[in-house]
């Protein structure tokens, strides 16, 4: 299971990777300097939060462990990784609003443009 959960973990790390490269080549003229701050303060905390899971995972020695102790340790990841998933998420809605109004407004400059 916790080989299983550090394979998940590494393959969201270079899937995430690859996709703030991709916005961190591509989307600093279409939404500025402040922004583009925003952004990559939330991909160097998604990041961060991601070495803490690997770290927990790597220092984690279960048949050291009493069963109570495995339940701790248990409902910790679980916790651990539920709120990754919601810090991701939200992130994902952030971005997905800031390009939809980004969108807006390049259609409404369309439109502004064709009407000349």
């Amino acid at each position: 299971k916790m080989n299983k959960l550090s394979q998940t973990i590494g393959s969201l790390r270079e899937g995430l990777l690859n996709h703030f490269q991709l916005e961190e080549d591509i989307l600093p003229p279409i939404l500025g300097k402040i922004l583009m701050q925003a952004l990559l303060h939330e991909h160097q905390e998604i990041m961060g939060k991601i070495s803490e899971a690997n770290s927990t995972i790597a220092s984690a020695r279960l048949e050291q462990l009493s069963p109570d102790e495995l339940a701790t340790k248990d409902t910790a990841l679980s916790q651990m990784t539920v709120s990754l998933s919601r810090l991701i998420e939200g992130h994902a809605e952030k971005e997905e609003q800031m390009l939809d109004m980004a969108k807006q407004v390049l259609k409404d400059e369309t439109t502004a443009s064709d009407q000349l």
